[in-house]
C-alpha cells in the first residue's frame, strides 16, 4: 500500500534507522500501515487501479459498512467510515455510536467533523 507521510517518522529498514519526512511516499504492507493510518501519521495514496476500502461487518450496528482509506464512492448503499472516524467512535458508548450511524445512513457520504 502506497502512503503519503503526514508527520516525520523514524522507520527501521534493512539498512538501519531512516527518517521519513512529511510529503514523502512510502510503500508498506497493509498490516504495517494500518497502525500509522489510525494515528494519522500516514494516509493511503489513491491508486485508480485499486479500491481503497474494505467492506466489514459491524456486530454493534448489525450491518455491513465500508472502511475507506481515501476518497471513496460506495456503490452498494452502505455507510462509509474513515480511520479518523473509527478512532473517535471508539471513545463513545454503544448507543451514541448507533445514533451517529443512523445519521450517517440518512445523510449518505457525510463525515464526522475532526
Amino acid at each position: 500500500m502506497k502512503c503519503r507521510v503526514l508527520e516525520t517518522l523514524r522507520v527501521k529498514t534493512k539498512d538501519g534507522i531512516r527518517e521519513v519526512l512529511p510529503g514523502q511516499i512510502i510503500d508498506l504492507s497493509s498490516e504495517k500501515a494500518m497502525p500509522f493510518v489510525g494515528k494519522r501519521k500516514i494516509t493511503p495514496v489513491a491508486d485508480p487501479e485499486k479500491r481503497l476500502a474494505v467492506k466489514i461487518r459491524s456486530e454493534l450496528l448489525a450491518e455491513d459498512i465500508w472502511l475507506a482509506f481515501g476518497d471513496f464512492l460506495a456503490d452498494e448503499g452502505l455507510v462509509i467510515y474513515y480511520p479518523d472516524e473509527i478512532e473517535y467512535l471508539k471513545t463513545l458508548p454503544p448507543e451514541e455510536i448507533k445514533r451517529i450511524h443512523r445519521i450517517k445512513r440518512a445523510f449518505r457520504g457525510s463525515r464526522l467533523a475532526s
